[in-house]
């Protein structure tokens, strides 16, 4: 599952809304708890052990680097998804 699918899906699911959620301003979200994000991504993966939170932020990089999403407040742990996913 590629990890822009898996926000995503976190996003869309009411009781995920304590570790992510829809600001309420078009497409963007925030990440309210990272480590709960990392937790749920690690177990998606099929992984033993947990990730560290740098994987996630690289994984977020990756989704700018692919037009996929864009950072909107970094500090604040804020994102966009971009109109047309390509």
């Amino acid at each position: 599952k590629q990890f822009w699918y898996f926000i995503l899906g976190l996003l869309m699911d009411p009781s995920k809304k304590e570790a992510i959620q829809w600001t309420g301003r078009g497409r963007e979200f925030v990440i309210r708890s990272l480590p709960t994000v990392v937790t749920l991504w690690s177990t998606e993966q099929g992984l033993l052990s947990t990730l560290k939170p740098d994987s996630i932020l690289r994984n977020l990089r990756a989704c700018y680097k692919r037009k996929v999403m864009i950072p909107v407040g970094i500090k604040t742990n804020r994102y966009a998804f971009h109109t047309e996913v390509r």
